[in-house]
């Protein structure tokens, strides 16, 4: 040690302590978030694919 006092870090920080049921912490905010980011790229790649097949086959009858 260096002699240096060292802040303390909380573990709780305010943020991430929940103060009402009905509200949720910055943790889960984030994971939300997340879940929700994934499952609009996954509905969005669906799409693109589903678009592409019907292209392709249209492409075909063209010919």
């Amino acid at each position: 040690m260096d002699g240096k006092v060292r802040e303390k870090i909380p573990l709780n920080d305010d943020k991430n302590i929940v103060n009402n049921q009905d509200e949720f912490s910055m943790p889960e905010l984030k994971l939300l978030n997340l879940i929700a980011e994934i499952i609009v790229n996954i509905s969005i790649r669906e799409s693109h694919e589903e678009s592409n097949k019907i292209s392709s086959f249209q492409r075909q009858e063209a010919k």
